[in-house]
């Protein structure tokens, strides 16, 4: 690290003399400590974290990095250090150079293809996009799990490897059809293949390592423009193979001949689905009109996406309105309908129905005002065999909320106040109703140019039977900035406290900030914290130091 900072510190030194060099970023650094008297702390005391984005432009064709060093790297399956580099497109046409355009992430990448392909996962390798005109081609390769047998059965994980393409026509935003093929597999040597003992504290535990995996998705996605548009249509459709162990003996599946070995082997434990969904949006002035479906297959599972959930279909639609006259006004209402478990293969089929209205005006002289309702039903009929229970509850959920922004003399003052309640009524078992509300009220009075005094009140109730709880918190702030602005200093307060219990927390905390010179500034946090809770056991008091230092380029 401290070479890296040598080199770029230097470098930057060259491009004050050459004038198609540019060089800019920021670095940031950040430790804390925490003393605590009473309960065991469930994180290390000591934690810190290092940030170096710096970036180079060459003739107009900026060069980013990313270093993320910090000591919470802990034994997980996605690493929390992050080094990555990055170039949104290449392509020299100040020099000459009619190189296609080409983006490229090397390290730490987190590409976008498609919602049933590759999207919302790291993979630590590389990825090329070359996009010359309206052609489209794509590729990504690398790491996105680690081998891990962590303190419990959740941080047990094979190290896990990933490639995927895309091809096609046209760009993300604009009319394109895109091709998206996706392969992702288990290391099963990464970890012993056998129970694994793992101690967490005083207590040592058998875990038993779950199964490697494979999966290939292939995905045909895109989007359709039209009058200038104001028209838009966009969907997908996907297939996907998993097998769920690969240890398990090959087999030879008709439905699956079209793939080929080295992309997919049939075995076993193989499942095979599909995913697909539609969409169209209307906009015709302030006026917005959007319809939709989706289904995905119980067997559908890609391994490319962070979080998607199978065997659902769903529909929906929404109308957005705004006016502007006689004061800005906003209107939103949307319907959802969906089943979960189209093949039977839970213990709970449902079907939902849901709504939402959303209402707010914004006007220049009188507090604003927003509202809200969303209904959300369940239903579930029981089955013949007994397998699933009888499913039926709404839960209606709805919010206000008001704010107001005045002068006193020639300072703005600013005001807020929200409320907030549901209510779950069970048809099948009354045990489950319950009603809650709460409600806050915030504000902001500057006292003087450089003084600053804020404040929030809440209660939060749940006001079911003998499990009601009523949660009261309160808060008190206040920025000082001095020296034209440079040295700013917060001061805030927080208690909390359910009603007719013994739990209470009370949070005191100072924040000290100073720009030494241009772009530096030092921060220095204090904090104390204690909590008293049902047991001596639980009771705690604890004080935290902080540093932060950062600067910008």
């Amino acid at each position: 690290m401290k070479k890296l900072l040598i080199f770029l510190t230097g470098l930057s030194v060259i491009t004050s003399v050459a004038s198609p060099v540019g060089f800019s970023g920021s670095v940031s650094a950040d430790a804390s400590y925490i003393l605590r008297e009473g309960a065991e702390l469930d994180r290390q005391p000591f934690t810190w974290t290092v940030l170096l984005v710096p970036t180079f432009t060459f003739w107009e064709v900026p060069l980013s990095f990313r270093f993320m060093l910090s000591s919470y790297d802990v034994a997980t399956r996605q690493p929390f250090n992050r080094i990555g580099f990055s170039a949104a497109s290449l392509g020299f046409q100040v020099l000459g150079f009619s190189a296609p355009r080409l983006g490229v992430q090397i390290l730490d990448c987190r590409p976008f293809y498609s919602s049933y392909s590759l999207h919302g996962i790291n993979v630590r390798g590389g990825a090329v996009d070359l996009k010359p005109g309206l052609f489209r081609l794509s590729v990504t390769a690398g790491q996105t799990q680690r081998g891990v047998t962590g303190s419990d059965s959740s941080d047990v994980a094979y190290r896990r490897w990933l490639y995927a393409g895309r091809i096609g026509i046209g760009k993300d935003a604009e009319s394109h059809l895109h091709f998206h093929l996706l392969k992702a597999w288990d290391d099963s040597t990464s970890i012993p293949p056998y129970l694994g003992a793992v101690t967490d504290g005083s207590t040592t535990d058998t875990v038993e390592l779950s199964s490697p995996v494979e999966n290939s998705v292939a995905s045909l996605e895109g989007r359709l423009n039209l009058l200038h548009d104001k028209l838009t249509f966009e969907g997908e459709l996907a297939g996907s193979a998993y097998n769920r162990d690969l240890r398990a003996a090959s087999l030879e599946i008709e439905q699956l001949s079209w793939l080929p070995t080295f992309m997919f082997q049939p075995r076993m434990t193989t499942q095979a689905g599909w995913a697909a969904k539609i969409g169209s949006e209307l906009t015709l002035g302030q006026t917005a009109i959007s319809v939709g479906f989706e289904q995905i297959g119980w067997g559908f599972k890609s391994l490319g996406v962070s979080f998607l959930d199978s065997d659902i279909r769903t529909w929906n639609a929404a109308l957005t309105q705004t006016f502007t006259k006689p004061f800005s006004m906003s209107f939103y209402a949307s319907a959802e309908l969906g089943r979960d478990n189209l093949a039977d293969m839970k213990s709970v089929v449902t079907r939902t129905q849901s709504a939402a209205l959303n209402f707010g005006f914004y006007p220049r002289t009188v507090p604003s005002l927003t509202l809200g309702y969303v209904p959300f039903r369940r239903t579930a009929p029981a089955s013949a065999d007994g397998l699933t229970d009888e499913v039926s509850d709404i839960t209606h959920t709805f919010w206000a909320s008001s704010a107001y922004r005045f002068k006193i003399g020639e300072r703005w003052q600013t005001a807020s106040l929200s409320f907030a309640g549901s209510v779950l009524d069970d048809k099948i078992d009354t045990l489950r109703d319950f009603n809650s509300m709460s409600v806050n009220l915030r504000a902001s009075h500057a006292v003087a140019s450089t003084l600053t005094l804020r404040w929030n009140a809440g209660t939060g109730r749940n006001l079911t039977g003998q499990r009601s709880k009523t949660r009261y918190s309160a808060g008190l702030g206040t920025t000082l900035s001095l020296i034209a602005k440079r040295w700013r200093t917060s001061l805030d307060g927080f208690f909390d406290r359910i009603a007719k219990t013994p739990e209470v927390k009370g949070t005191l905390r100072l924040t000290s900030e100073f720009d030494f010179f241009r772009n530096f500034t030092v921060k220095l946090v204090g904090r104390f914290a204690g909590y008293s809770g049902y047991t001596p056991a639980e009771d705690y008091t604890e004080v935290e130091t902080g540093l932060g230092l950062s600067y910008r380029w």
